[in-house]
Parts: structure tokens; C-alpha cells; sequence
């Protein structure tokens, strides 16, 4: 074989080998011809991240049209997901609440292992009004989704605001609230749920059960102990439980006197005191060691000042001028330099129109005259006139 008849032939062998390698390269580019289309699920992102601009913009119904075509293009379940919670909360900006709960249990239903899924259970929980319906989904939601972080709210809203509140199952509401308070004792729903625990024994008429759970927890949650306290009185006396009331009324008495640092929390109840008092003719000895333990809050002279109204709406008008009189004598240590001049008037007043006596009124006007050199007396007994 000649040598130019051996090179013609690794020639055609070279060709048949390229051809052989590149066929399908120019197959495909002659058949299938390059586009500038991307695919659908990269379509679907970039839907996705326009709609949430337009939703964070407040541009809502654009959003949501975006949402509903990256929903509907995406091919990856994570993106689908939040492309359908996000049309929920398009809804709910939207205000067509019957769609909300329905776009929610679709992810739920649809994605139930996405991270997205048990906050969108939680919505549907939080959205549902029937009581009862309510009830089965929020203890469904925590048999499911234990560890979530709205376990706490839904134990919360389940054990309050539904069985105690609602339903009035105050049994079955304090076990749901303790088991929050074992499970999330630093969350700061487990001071209210202590608080619902508290008062869950007072509507089920269980005043030893009260008392017995405001000295057990006094000195660890002194706050919300008294303010606890503060509302039982308060209900028992608007409900004319007078024994009871007073029952509660003689508790605080000696808690008071157990508990040196009590005066710390009398804001809570010093204004329930203040009505008790006059309502039940109490003798006023014990408000005087109360005001003097509670000297320095704001909440004392006020309290004191609708304590005297009381006493003159129940025709004690002696009692009335001793607790104006207590109150203006430490009204110094009060912000209000108003303050002191309407307990002078108000005992000024007392005297001149009630006890008939304006020689004794006089101080009292004076007093204000002292205060108050250029504005009128509003009462005038007649040496002024």
C-alpha cells in the first residue's frame, strides 16, 4: 500500500470518529434549536421573588396573581408550599376571610411535611369561631405538632380563652395550663396562664382553693398574687357576696400583716379596699395603717379621695372629713400640686354646706387662697362674700 493511500485512509477513520463523537451534539442543536427560555421551575422562583416585593410593597393583588402562577409552575414542593401560604395571607390582606382557612389547610393537607405546615395549622386554629370546632382543632394541633413554637399560644388559647372562658370547664382548663407551665416554664404565657388557674377556682366557687393558691404562690409571684386578689374582691363586691367579700377583705388584712414588703402590690388593690370599706361600713382604723404602708404610691390618695365619696354617699360624713383629712395631710408627697387644693375644697365645702359649720370651712379656703392667690374660690362662705 502505498504511503498516500495509507494517509486518504487515517483520514476517513479520523472523520468516521469525529462524526461518531460530535452526532449528537449537532443532532441536538439541529433539532432542538438553543432558547432563551429557562425552566419552569426557575420561572416559578422568579415569579415568587417578584410577588413577595409586590406583597411587601402592599401591592396585594398583584402578589397574589405572581403567587398563583409560581405555585402553579414550580415543580419543587418547598416552593410550591410557600407560594400557596403566601396566597393565604394574600387573602387575608384582601379581607376575604372564607378563603384564608381554606388556603391554609391546603398547605397542611397538601405539604404536611413542610416547616411551613404547622404554622399554617396554627392559622386555621386562631381563624375558626365555633367553640367546639375550635376545640378539636387546637388539640389536634398539638398532638401533632408538639414541639412547634406555637405550642405554647395554642395551649394557652385552648386552656383559657376556650375551656376556662368559653366553656366553662374549668377542670379540664387547668390541666391544659398546667402542662404549659411544665412544659414552657419561662415562656411569659405561663404567668398568665397562672393566673387564669388562679381565677378558674374562683368562678368555680372555690374560695379555700383561691386563697390556698394565693399563699402558695404569694411570695414567688407576688405581682401577680395580688392582682389576682385585687379582682376577686372587686367581683365578689359588684356581685353583693358580702360575706365572701369580707371573708377576702379580712384575708388581705393579715397577709398584709405577714407580708412586710405587701405594700409593694397594693396598687392592685388598694382602690378594691376603697370600695369595699364604705359598702360594708368597715371602721376606717385599718385604711389609715394602709395608707401609711402604700404612702409613697400613686394610686393612695386618689383611692383615698374616692373613699371620702363613699362615705358621703353612705351619709358618714365624719368618716369622710377624717379620710380628707389624712389624705391632704400627706398630699405633699404628691405630683399633682392640684391635688391638695381639690381635698381643701372638697373639705371646705363639707363644712360649709353639710355640717353647717363655715367657721370651720375657713382654714380649708384659706388654704386654697394660700395655694391659689389669683384664681376664685369656688365655694364662699359668707365671710368671703
Amino acid at each position: 500500500m502505498t504511503k498516500k493511500k495509507l494517509a486518504n485512509r487515517q483520514m476517513k477513520i479520523l472523520f468516521i470518529i469525529t462524526l461518531f463523537c460530535f452526532f449528537p451534539f449537532i443532532a441536538n442543536t439541529a433539532f432542538h434549536p438553543a432558547s432563551n427560555s429557562s425552566s419552569p421551575q426557575s420561572e416559578a422562583e422568579k415569579l415568587y421573588q417578584q410577588a413577595a416585593q409586590f406583597f411587601d410593597h402592599w401591592e396585594i393583588k398583584k402578589a397574589d396573581s405572581l403567587f398563583q402562577l409560581a405555585y402553579k409552575k414550580a415543580t419543587d414542593e418547598k416552593l410550591k408550599a410557600k407560594s400557596l401560604y403566601m396566597i393565604a395571607r394574600c387573602a387575608k390582606e384582601r379581607l376575604s376571610y372564607k378563603k384564608v382557612p381554606k388556603y391554609y389547610w391546603r398547605v397542611v393537607q397538601e405539604f404536611p411535611n413542610s416547616y411551613l405546615a404547622d404554622d399554617a395549622f396554627f392559622q386555621v386554629c386562631y381563624l375558626e369561631d365555633d367553640v367546639d370546632s375550635s376545640i378539636a382543632l387546637y388539640e389536634e394541633f398539638l398532638k401533632r405538632y408538639p414541639k412547634s413554637e406555637h405550642a405554647p399560644g395554642a395551649m394557652y388559647r385552648l386552656g383559657s380563652n376556650l375551656y376556662i372562658y368559653a366553656k366553662g370547664n374549668y377542670r379540664r382548663g387547668r390541666q391544659v395550663l398546667q402542662k404549659l407551665i411544665r412544659q414552657f416554664p419561662d415562656e411569659y404565657l405561663a404567668e398568665s396562664a397562672r393566673y387564669d388557674i388562679f381565677m378558674s377556682y374562683f368562678f368555680e366557687n372555690q374560695l379555700d382553693s383561691v386563697l390556698a393558691f394565693f399563699q402558695k404562690y404569694r411570695k414567688k409571684y407576688p405581682d401577680l398574687m395580688w392582682k389576682g386578689i385585687g379582682k376577686v374582691l372587686t367581683n365578689l363586691y359588684e356581685n353583693h357576696r358580702w360575706q365572701e367579700c369580707m371573708r377576702v377583705f379580712r384575708f388581705i388584712q393579715k397577709q398584709i400583716v405577714i407580708d412586710k414588703d405587701a405594700c409593694k402590690h397594693l396598687p392592685e388593690i388598694v382602690n378594691e379596699i376603697a370600695l369595699v370599706l364604705p359598702g360594708q361600713k368597715e371602721k376606717p382604723s385599718f385604711w389609715g395603717k394602709l395608707s401609711e404602708k402604700s404612702l409613697l404610691l400613686d394610686q393612695k390618695l386618689p383611692a383615698m379621695e374616692n373613699l371620702a365619696d363613699f362615705y358621703i354617699y353612705y351619709g358618714r360624713v365624719n368618716n369622710a372629713i377624717q379620710t380628707l383629712r389624712y389624705a391632704l395631710a400627706y398630699s405633699k408627697y404628691s405630683d399633682d400640686p392640684v391635688f391638695p387644693l381639690k381635698l381643701a375644697l372638697k373639705l371646705g365645702n363639707i363644712f360649709l354646706y353639710v355640717k353647717k359649720k363655715p367657721d370651720s370651712s375657713l382654714k380649708y379656703f384659706e388654704y386654697w387662697r394660700k395655694m391659689k392667690p389669683n384664681e376664685e374660690v369656688i365655694w364662699l362662705p359668707p365671710k368671703y362674700e
